[in-house]
């Protein structure tokens, strides 16, 4: 990674940017009391925001301005700005053109000092006796409004604190954005509900353990004299701290008293009324009339449901007895439970259909968002599900291993990579014969000229032994899985036989292999898989095999090598026993290699790649696989989570947001016996109904975006239609995402009173939203998370494409040479290509620019460390590569023509 260009301030710049602005739309489109005040807010926070994020500095003036209406307009919220509030701005107009930083801080400090005097002539105003009150007002905006003032003098010698400034405004926004301020239209208020609640919770105390509800003439003053306060001071409590009157107080503590003693048998010869005058009624009429506005029923059908039913008010003990629902023209007794329930579920589903075709624009908006974030998640998981599948196409897959070498350096370090030398094969199978079912050799894939009559093509494939086709289960359309023990054989891909022979029979055919010799094609496989090693097209892309007896017998340095221990040319693969553990057997053969080598020679050990870490597990460190593609799967697994998350809580939201509307059923429902956990079902029902028609329309969007995402990403993934896995997996998802996108409007809508609601008395509490906000700050947060990891992406590949690389990129083209008889006519075709004038130069070299394919020890010079044996990456090339790069050397001299002359 590449963070170097990044500084810690431009991070921290960008991500209160997003986050900043978002507050303050949040802050400015938030619909409640006090929205003038909130609108200053949101200004003067987006004026901050950009000034912080290096955007603009031209408004910044009007920051003082802002914050001096803003406290006044939580002072007097009565009066609102007018026209002469206009001529504040024009000062900051001008020094937002002109004015220097240090003026531009002096006019809002001077601001910032006029916001304090309102602030303290509010308190010069208010009566002595309310001052334990008033004074907790601002505490906490003085000390905003300090701090800005404090930012705003440090800035001007460092832009660094124009982020303390922008933090210093956040706690009062998000205070604004929750409606921790909603109760009444100034801050003032909130500390003197605060103190009304704690204070009532106390009160409740007191009164029912001194049980003084059961006085019947008991009065406000009387109960504020019992209790030693003043009578405001317990009205302020009864109204603002609990909502309620003294009546209400009083008559709720007595029927609730009542209520009690219905059920205790000590009470059982004693009359209703007898029991309400005990309780502290004096009237009879005031009784029945206040005992049914808090329970429902009279006293008498209450007393009597006690006996047959459970009470449905709070009022009355909670029973463990299940509350019996009579319905007309209902199954008889004795008729199975189950009848019922699926009577109700297709009632469920019934409601649930018809207020999604009722309220259209609401489900619309709801199907959407949730089909959008379903088919994102679907993506990253068939993405996910790609990647850890690979390899996953051979049958053997699990006991499969690449044999790699772990080499050391002198300072300790290691390097793992898969070259090996010839005879490790030959040495496994002797010492450990008996735990390899199958050993091959193998070369890389290297790219050959194929010739069938008058067509040529290039492909790449291997040299390998023959063992090696059932080692990895080739999936053979005909011909000979074994045919590789045939020095003149070929095994091809179906793909690769459609191109040479067309529909005609490739069987026993002819292929001419650089133009140099002659294989028939003994056997025809499928090809291999797109999430397969053996389909990259950045190094193996394998379209035939060819047999490893005839190449031992072509080239001189292939026999030399036999024996040699320090030539590590070639690959080699491993199928282990079935009884054998991967880690146990690489653990054992580890100093196969160093058994024929000495220390002088350089120390290295052998190790067994598992071929089910070859892809997500292609990172070594101390000769052991630990990290790769894997980290990329987990971070967009949590990604996906997230998108799927932030696509429910929207649909929360949504329902949440319509709680009023469904507040009516929900009384209904319940007054003719629904109970809670029916109603959570239906809830429930709805939401996994909705998201059945979203993962409709999310497939959809998958077949669109497929090709595209493919493009994207790299790969070749395909919807698995025919999969059981695949359509369990989707039915799971699908219910899933209901269940979650539905859970907390199901609990939420399913508690509401009844009595309540049915009476038109039914407000949703102070706090009752505030679930709702976390979950719309949480969904922003992750929003602005994913903007800003985007932002820095795209600024780390921009700086990987442009970072200095030593050599010129622009114009340079690598050519594969073709056929290695090409090679002798390099000479012609460079001054051939010369002479066009389109070619300013031309090199050859063994490998391309950037990678080196040969590595080799053993190398000595003047001063050496005859102890170590250090490794050495290189290639050939001609003496004017260096030219035709335009690399730059740090020391010395480049290849120039006749350097290696005498």
């Amino acid at each position: 990674m590449y963070l170097n260009h990044i500084s810690l301030y431009e991070l921290v710049s960008l991500g209160t940017l997003f986050s900043g602005v978002t507050l303050a739309l949040l802050l400015g489109f938030v619909k409640r009391a006090g929205q003038t005040a909130s609108l200053l807010l949101s200004a003067a926070l987006t004026v901050v925001v950009l000034r912080a994020g290096g955007l603009s500095s031209l408004f910044l003036p009007a920051l003082g301005p802002l914050l001096y209406l803003y406290v006044r307009q939580l002072i007097y919220p009565e009066r609102r700005p007018g026209q002469k509030d206009g001529l504040h701005f024009a000062g900051p107009l001008l020094l937002g053109v002109w004015g220097p930083e240090w003026l531009v801080a002096t006019f809002i400090i001077v601001y910032l000092w006029l916001s304090q005097r309102l602030i303290g002539d509010y308190y010069a105003r208010q009566r002595v006796i309310l001052m334990d009150r008033p004074r907790f007002a601002f505490r906490r905006l003085e000390w905003v409004l300090r701090l800005v003032a404090l930012f705003c003098g440090l800035a001007v010698f460092n832009d660094g604190f124009f982020l303390g400034w922008q933090l210093s405004l956040w706690p009062v926004a998000v205070e604004g954005v929750l409606g921790l301020d909603q109760a009444t239209p100034t801050i003032r208020d909130r500390p003197e509900a605060w103190d009304a609640r704690e204070k009532g919770g106390r009160l409740k105390e007191a009164v029912a353990a001194k049980r003084l509800y059961e006085d019947a003439e008991l009065t406000l003053a009387g109960l504020a004299e019992k209790l030693a306060i003043h009578p405001h001071e317990l009205s302020r409590i009864l109204n603002i701290g609990l909502g309620k009157n003294f009546s209400d107080f009083i008559n709720e503590f007595r029927v609730r008293d009542i209520a009690r003693k219905m059920l205790d048998p000590a009470f059982s010869q004693i009359t209703i009324i007898g029991i309400a005058y005990e309780s502290g009624f004096n009237s009879k009429t005031t009784f029945n009339r206040v005992f049914k506005e808090m329970t429902g029923k009279t006293p008498a059908e209450y007393k009597n449901s006690l006996k047959n039913e459970v009470p449905i008010d709070k009022l009355a003990p909670w029973s463990r007895m299940r509350p019996v629902i009579l319905r007309s023209g209902g199954p008889p007794l004795g008729v199975p439970e189950k009848i019922n329930r699926s009577y109700m579920f297709r009632n469920y589903v019934k409601i649930a259909w018809r207020n999604l075709v009722r309220t259209k624009l609401y489900s619309a908006i709801n199907v959407l968002g949730l089909s959008a974030g379903m088919a994102v998640a679907m993506l990253i998981g068939l993405w996910i599900w790609d990647e850890l599948t690979y390899d996953h196409s051979f049958a053997n897959h699990a006991q499969l291993a690449q044999v790699m070498t772990t080499t050391f350096s002198d300072d300790g370090t290691a390097g793992t990579e898969p070259n090996v030398c010839r005879p490790i094969a030959g040495e496994l199978r002797s010492k450990y014969g008996n735990d390899f079912k199958y050993l091959s050799m193998a070369t890389w894939c290297w790219s050959h000229v194929l010739t069938v009559g008058d067509k040529t093509f290039t492909a790449r494939g291997p040299w390998v032994e023959p063992q090696f086709p059932v080692m990895f289960s080739l999936d053979m359309v005909k011909g000979n899985i074994n045919a590789l023990s045939d020095p003149s054989s070929i095994l091809i891909t179906a793909s690769l036989a459609k191109t040479l022979f067309g529909d005609a029979e490739p069987i026993g055919k002819i292929i001419r292999l650089d133009n140099k010799d002659n294989f028939h094609v003994a056997g025809v496989f499928h090809d291999f898989p797109a999430n397969s090693t053996f389909s990259d097209s950045r190094y193996y892309e394998t379209k035939y095999f060819l047999p490893w007896t005839r190449y031992v017998t072509m080239d001189q340095r292939v026999k030399d090598a036999a024996m040699d221990w320090n030539n590590r040319s070639w690959v080699c693969y491993a199928q282990l026993a079935d009884h054998i553990d991967m880690d146990k057997e690489a653990t054992k053969v580890r100093n196969v290699v160093m058994a024929h080598r000495t220390k002088a020679d350089g120390l290295l050990s052998t190790y067994l790649y598992p071929m089910d870490k070859w892809h997500l597990y292609s990172d070594f460190k101390d000769g052991r696989p630990v990290g790769g593609p894997i980290e990329s799967v987990r971070l967009f697994f949590i990604i996906g989570v997230f998108v799927l998350l932030l696509a429910c809580i929207n649909f929360m939201n949504l329902s949440t947001a319509r709680s009023e509307k469904r507040a009516k059923e929900v009384g209904i429902r319940k007054t003719v016996g629904s109970l809670r956990s029916q109603l959570i079902r239906q809830f429930l029902s709805e939401s996994v109904i909705v998201a059945v028609v979203s993962f409709i329309f999310s497939v959809f969007l998958v077949i669109v975006l497929l090709p595209f995402f493919n493009s994207l990403a790299g790969k070749h993934i395909l919807l698995p239609w025919g999969s059981p896995v695949f359509w369990l997996c989707t039915l799971a998802f699908t219910v899933v995402t209901g269940l979650i996108s539905g859970s907390y409007p199901a609990l939420y809508l399913s508690k509401f009173d009844p009595i309540k609601v049915l009476k038109g008395t039914f407000r949703a509490g102070r706090y009752a939203s505030l679930p709702r906000k976390v979950l719309v700050v949480g969904q922003f947060t992750f929003s602005i998370a994913l903007i800003i990891g985007t932002v820095i992406v795209y600024k780390q590949i921009q700086f990987a494409k442009n970072r200095p690389i030593n050599y010129r990129k622009e114009g340079l083209i690598t050519v594969n040479p073709g056929p290695p008889g090409l090679s002798g006519y390099y000479n012609a075709m460079r001054n051939d290509l010369l002479a066009t004038g389109a070619v300013a130069n031309m090199a050859g070299a063994s490998d391309a620019t950037t990678y080196l394919g040969a590595w080799r020890s053993g190398f000595n010079w003047a001063g050496k460390n005859p102890n170590t044996n250090p490794v050495f990456g290189f290639m050939y090339m001609s003496e004017d590569f260096g030219q035709s790069i335009g690399w730059q050397l740090k020391e010395g001299e480049g290849f120039f023509e006749g350097i290696f002359d005498g």
